[in-house]
């Protein structure tokens, strides 16, 4: 996937309601891009609502718009809802 993510993409998204130490890695290597001279792009993290105990892992607590502006977390309720947000990122990439 770290290869995929440093290639030529428009955007990620992650689902992220479960910790991960390899998707933390993931979303790390999609939104410190300019740092390896590619270009920026928007990241998208999911998460269902109440599925994990903790709700979020510390690392995605940790990433706010002002340190990552192009990251965008969202909590859905169920596939609809989760469908609904992944579409509506995808439409607004392209505007």
């Amino acid at each position: 996937m770290i290869e995929a993510i440093e290639g030529d993409i428009k955007a990620a998204i992650f689902e992220v309601s479960t910790p991960s130490l390899g998707t933390g890695m993931e979303i790390a290597h999609a939104y410190l891009r300019p740092r390896m001279g590619l270009s920026l792009i928007p990241v998208l993290a999911l998460y269902e609502k109440d599925f994990w105990p903790n709700k979020l892992s510390t690392m995605i607590k940790g990433i706010s718009k002002e340190t990552v502006p192009q990251f965008t977390l969202k909590e859905y309720t169920n596939l609809e809802d989760g469908k609904k947000i992944i579409n509506e990122f995808l439409s607004g990439l392209l505007c």
